[in-house]
This record gives C-alpha cells, structure tokens and sequence, in this order.
C-alpha cells in the first residue's frame, strides 16, 4: 500500500508526467480499516477533494472527485457495501466511480492532507 509522499509523486510522474509539491499541512490518522470512509466522509463533506486508494485489482489511483453528488442519478441508491465502497463523482472522467475504502492511503481536502496508518495495537 502506499503510504509516502514520495510512492504518491512516483505515481503521479508515471501517470501524467508532473512532478508533486506537498506544501499541504500533513494530518496523519491511525485507525482501521473499516472506520477509513466514515471518517474521510466527516471530513470531506460536499467539497472536492483529491484520493490516493488502491483499486481491487491492486493498481494504485489517484482521482479527484466529490461525494454526495445526485446530478445525472435515479434517486436509488446503489448495491455497493458502505463499508468497502464510497461512491464519487469523478471530475476527470465526468462519471461516477467506486472507491476502495480498505485501500484508501490519503486524501487532500479543505487544504490538508490527511495520512492513513492502519494501527490496530491502539485500537
């Protein structure tokens, strides 16, 4: 799993071919790893926010996105366990994407970065 900046910038350079300046104050948060969506949804709110997750198949994902989006919906809510998926709205490719909570790294909002470190001996 990724869990430094530098894996992220790796990433990012191999990607798109830019280079990632972390001036964002870094908030590092230990829990497991089925309180990962509950907590990042408290956070994040309704605005748009950027996520480092690792995707089921093992590749790793950056994507910008917003939760609570309803545009572009029938009103029914989708099959996917809350616990295990988060659905956002992915500003890039314009759809609505599965994100993989247990895989969840780190995530920007509201001008910090916030670090994921799985800590089960706290808990």
């Amino acid at each position: 799993m990724l869990t430094t900046s530098t894996d992220r910038a790796k990433i990012i350079n191999s990607r798109k071919g830019k280079t990632m300046k972390t001036t964002e104050p870094l908030v590092i948060i230990h829990t497991p790893k089925d309180c990962k969506g509950s907590w990042m949804k408290k956070v994040v709110g309704n605005t748009i926010f950027t996520v480092t997750f690792t995707k089921m198949n093992g590749e790793p994902r950056i994507m910008n996105c917003r939760l609570n989006v309803l545009k572009g919906t029938n009103g029914k809510s989708n099959h996917l366990k809350e616990s295990d998926f988060l659905t956002a709205y992915d500003l890039e490719k314009k759809a609505f994407r599965a994100i993989n909570v247990p895989g969840i790294c780190s995530f920007k909002a509201r001008g910090k970065e916030y670090q994921f470190i799985e800590d089960y001996a706290r808990f």
